[in-house]
């Protein structure tokens, strides 16, 4: 409707028009690109820092304890081999086993993982981060990493093997 109506005045031509609306929705569009929002650069970061094997601990830990909450959920996506979407959701379960599961995976020392544990929701109740330490003192890295690996999988991916998975159930109960 814009065009129509710009090319309803006689001095405007149709291919200038189009071209104008053109470069006016590109740089509408440019700030909204994934590839410069500041997950993506967070995750471009740390990935190069993993590269150099600068991605220690206490960076993460640093990156939380300073609020630096895009920072820090990208440096255990790339230590964890995930992507961003899947560490922010496993951070956003408020039982936080899978957060214990994930600071294991990577093999992150005890009194970093034991300071996110306690920090990530500071009025956790001291029993439940004693559990959450006897768990992740429990958990080997390996079978940390096991528990992960179908999260390492591409989405669609695992969307199909869950709809096949409901295909056959039904197939099998007669509907």
């Amino acid at each position: 409707s814009l065009r129509r109506h710009l090319l309803a005045r006689p001095e405007i031509e149709p291919l200038r028009c189009d071209q104008r609306i053109a470069r006016a929705v590109h740089r509408w569009l440019d700030p909204h690109d994934e590839a410069n929002a500041v997950e993506a650069r967070a995750m471009r970061l740390m990935e190069l820092l993993h590269a150099k094997g600068a991605a220690y601990d206490d960076l993460v830990a640093d990156a939380f304890e300073r609020g630096r909450l895009t920072l820090f959920i990208a440096a255990l996506a790339v230590r964890a081999g995930l992507d961003y979407a899947e560490v922010a959701d496993i951070i956003a379960d408020p039982a936080r086993n899978g957060l214990t599961v994930l600071l294991r995976a990577i093999d992150m020392r005890r009194p970093y993982a034991a300071a996110i544990l306690l920090n990530v929701d500071p009025d956790t109740p001291a029993e439940a981060l004693e559990r959450s330490m006897a768990a992740f003192e429990a958990l080997d890295p390996s079978q940390a990493r096991e528990v992960l690996r179908p999260r390492q999988l591409d989405p669609d991916y695992r969307a199909a093997i869950v709809d096949l998975h409901q295909c056959l159930a039904r197939a099998g109960s007669g509907r």
